[in-house]
Parts: structure tokens; sequence; C-alpha cells
């Protein structure tokens, strides 16, 4: 079904419950088919959403390009200016309608275990707001289509060739993906040939700035994770044909597929090494060493190598890309296991496992502190979050053993670690973590407490990991935050860490603030 098709049919389906609902006919609705509605609509509403903001930036990048091409300044913007404040109501919108989506799910699940009542009027009403907010995102999305197409003319008129092409190009339609994916080739290529022209400079190493090397690593790998996301999608889509009701699948079915999850192997063992170069420059800066810029020369070259293979396959096998949907980097890609690669200096074999009877040496003298010339400091938000039931979306593969078990052969690196949403409650988690890293020496720890209930649902998820001792400590919880938030005591850890055997000392603070990403 295409995402036109899915969203004909939620908006059908919304309307009808709507009506059945104001109506009091519920004997006609199920508990699993109101939460089967709610969670349409949720889904909908992003990609709707998605495609006004894709649509907006649209709209933007042809307005600068009007302002090169010397547009009078008295004539520029004032379409989007009238329809900006439109979009941040929108996006307003947009929050307070998930948070009441997610609200009624939870309602709704509520009364089936309880055998309770459905609220017939607050659920109509969560309905009713979610398509006044489509028809809202529809009628913008027409406003700035005529917006994309006045400037495109008047670029023309001028003599300029639009940089953006039609308004297809950010509606989500089966060229736009397409096209999405191939700029996104088009444009790491480009950036990795300006730095890797920069690094290969005989003076490189001074001239370079370790943030512009941090930013091109940061890049690559960021989009080798997203095309592993991708190949594992084009490899599942494939294995499908070749194990399909077909006695003999056809070769190229099955070509395709070995191809792809070979590219995604690939892909994947390109992140750690971009992890361990970006591990490198971060440490010459801090001691004020030279940069090694040849092995970050290195490892931007492999990584287009790779993307450059990826590119070939999927051109090459004509791959349709058009029902590719991009992952959401921060809630399908950032908890990917292999965005942790794996620690090979200081792999960890089941022997160095809590409860296994095994030991390690942690690097701290026997019966002494550690106190490092050299602070390594990691500050992570983890993605750890506590078991939850299904209406908070997101919390059933998100692989948080792997991740976890992964995460823990990196300790070794490190002297301080800060983490973010690792969650104690509800989970054995966060023990077994910290056990592990104080095998690795990191054994002066503080963690938020999980005692905040009735006030609170679970703790703050946050945990600082040292090496040095933590002479004084004390926490903070905030007020409860906005829509999900509220249910977990966010707050702030502070910990005073003795660096030395009479000082310094370090004063530092662990907080994870209000999450929610429209604001």
């Amino acid at each position: 079904m295409t995402a036109g098709s899915d969203l004909d049919a939620i908006n059908v389906a919304t309307a009808d419950a709507a009506v059945r609902l104001r109506c009091n006919a519920l004997a006609s609705m199920s508990c699993r088919e109101a939460e089967q509605l709610l969670d349409g609509n949720f889904k909908v509403n992003d990609e709707v959403w998605s495609s006004v903001r894709q649509a907006w930036e649209c709209a933007v990048h042809l307005d600068c390009q009007l302002g090169e091409a010397d547009r009078p300044w008295e004539d520029r913007n004032k379409w989007l200016q009238a329809l900006a404040s439109e979009r941040a109501d929108l996006e307003r919108c947009k929050a307070d309608v998930e948070n009441d989506v997610l609200c009624a799910k939870l309602e709704v699940q509520t009364a089936c275990a309880t055998t309770g009542r459905l609220h017939a009027s607050r659920l109509a009403d969560v309905l009713e707001a979610n398509t006044r907010f489509r028809e809202r995102c529809a009628y913008l999305s027409q406003q700035l289509e005529a917006a994309v197409h006045s400037a495109q003319q008047e670029l023309k008129r001028l003599g300029e060739r639009p940089r953006v092409g039609t308004i297809e190009a950010v509606s989500p339609s089966a060229a736009a993906q397409t096209r999405r994916w191939h700029n996104d080739f088009h444009t790491t290529r480009q950036e990795n040939e300006i730095i890797l022209r920069a690094l290969r400079h005989p003076n490189a190493a001074m001239a370079v700035p370790h943030s512009s090397m941090e930013e091109a690593i940061d890049r690559n790998w960021r989009f080798a994770l997203e095309l592993v996301g991708l190949f594992e999608k084009v490899a599942a889509q494939h294995a499908c044909d070749v194990q399909g009701d077909n006695a003999s699948p056809p070769p190229s079915a099955l070509a395709l597929a070995e191809g792809a999850e070979k590219l995604r192997a690939e892909l994947e063992e390109r992140l750690p090494a971009l992890l361990e170069c970006k591990l490198g420059v971060q440490a010459a800066s801090a001691r004020g060493a030279e940069q090694d810029t040849k092995l970050v020369e290195t490892n931007i070259a492999a990584a287009q190598k790779t993307q450059d293979a990826a590119f070939k396959f999927l051109t090459g096998n004509s791959v349709d890309l058009s029902n590719m949907v991009p992952t959401k980097f921060a809630e399908e890609m950032l908890p990917h296991p292999a965005a942790f690669g794996s620690a090979a200096t200081c792999a960890m074999d089941d022997a160095m496992l809590p409860g296994t009877g095994g030991s390690t040496e942690d690097g701290s003298p026997e019966g002494g502190e550690c106190w490092p010339p050299v602070l390594r400091l990691l500050t992570y938000n983890i993605f750890i979050r506590a078991p939850a039931p299904q209406f908070t979306h997101n919390t059933d593969d998100d692989r948080k053993d792997e991740r976890l078990r992964r995460f823990a052969e990196h300790l070794r690196r490190y002297d301080l670690v800060c983490l973010q949403e690792l969650f104690g409650a509800f989970s054995s988690r966060r023990d077994w973590l910290a056990e592990v890293a104080q095998r690795f020496g990191l054994k002066h720890q503080l963690r938020s407490s999980t005692s905040v209930r009735p006030r609170f649902l679970i703790d703050g998820g946050l945990m600082v990991l040292s090496r040095m001792p933590i002479v004084a400590s004390s926490s903070l919880t905030f007020e409860p935050g906005a829509h999900m938030d509220r249910l977990s005591a966010k707050g702030a850890l502070y910990a005073k860490l003795q660096c030395g055997p009479e000082g310094p000392f370090l004063h530092v603070c662990n907080t994870h603030l209000q999450s929610t990403y429209s604001e």
C-alpha cells in the first residue's frame, strides 16, 4: 500500500470512528480497533509532517537562490513570512496531537485491561483533532507548492536554473525517494573530495583544523550507518523473493540478496574504524600533538570507496528505492548495534561478564587509585529506555542487550563516563553495566535514584562512572516535564572528582533535559 493510500484509508477510518463515537455506538468498536486507529494516526501524522518540512526547505532554498539572483529585498520572503507563523503553530500542534494520541492509547489499554468503559467523547476529540491537523498540513503544502512554483518562474525569468526541482522533489512520491538517495550519495562524495584534497596537502597536520576532521568523520559515519539500514531492507526484500512460493527462485533475486548482505557487512565494518579514527583525532587535540592526517585520509577514502560500491550496486541492479523511506536516524539507526562497532583492542569475552567468575585488569594500581595524566571523558545518551507498554512506541525491537554489550567493550578507553537514558526502573541492565564498569576500573559510581514513586514512574536515567574518587556528590530533580517526559524523574547528578593524590578537583554535572524535538 502506498503512502497516499495509507493516508486516505486512515482519514476515512478516523472520520467513521469519530461519528460512531459521537453516536455512542461503542458496541461496534473494539479496544484493538481503537489502538490500531490511534497507531495509524500517529504514523500518518509523522509522514504528513515530514512532507511539509521538506516542502518548506525546498521553498526556502529557492528563495535563497532568488536572493543570490539579486531579487529586490522588499520582494523577498513575503510569501514565506506569511506562512512561517502557520508552520510554527502546526509544529506545536503536532506535539500536542502526538501527546494526546499516546495518552488516549494508554486510556484504551487501561480500559481493556480493567474491563472499564471507553471515554467516547474523549476519544472522538482526539481523532477529530488528528483530522484537523492533517487538513491544515494539506493546506500549508498547497501554499508551499504555489510558493515553489512562483519562485521557479521568477528564476527562469531572471535566466537562472532552479537548483531544486519541482515540489515533487520534496513530496513523499516514488521519484522523490529515489532522488533523495541519489542526492545523498552525490553530496557526501563532493564533501569527501574537498576534505581529502585538504588532507593530502604537505602541511595538512597544521592547516586542517581537528574540528573539520571530526566533522568529516561524523558525516561518513552517519551516512554509512544509514546505508546499513538501507541494505538491511534491500537484503530482506529480496530474501523474501528467494524464500517465496517458487521452488526455484530466479538467480537474480538470490544474487541481489547475497550482494546486499555483503555490502551491509562491509559498511558495518567501516563504522568502528571511523570511530577509532575520531578518537585518535580527539586524543591528539587534547594532548596538543600533531594530527595523523594520513590515518584520517585513509579512513575517509575507505568510507568513500565503500559508498561508491554501494551506489554502483544500487544503480547497476536497478534496485527500486522508491519505497525505501529513509530511516529516522535518532530512533532507528542510532540504537542499531552497528553504531557501536566492536572494540577490537579491548574485546570482552564471556569470562569478563558479571557472575561468570572471570577477571580483567582495570588499568589501575593494585589496591590504589588511578590518576590519569590526561582525562578521557565520554558523555553519551545510551538510549537504554525502561521496559514500557506498547503505547510508548518503538520499545520492542531496539536491541538493548546487544547494544549494551557492545558498548561495554569500550569502557576501558575512558576515565570518566556520563550516561543518559540508562534507566534503572524495572530492569537490571544498569546494574549489569555498573558491575562490568568496575571490572574495567571505573569503580567510583553515581546513579539516579529509583525511589521516585508516586510522583514519577521511572528514574532520571543518569549515571556517572569514574576512575577517580568521587569525594562529594548531590542530585537535583526537576519539576515534571512535558508529554511522556513527565513520567521520568529528570534532573541532574553532581560529582566532585579528585584527580590527584592531593588534587586538583574536577566538578562534573550530568543532566538530561526535556526530549521533545519539536521545540
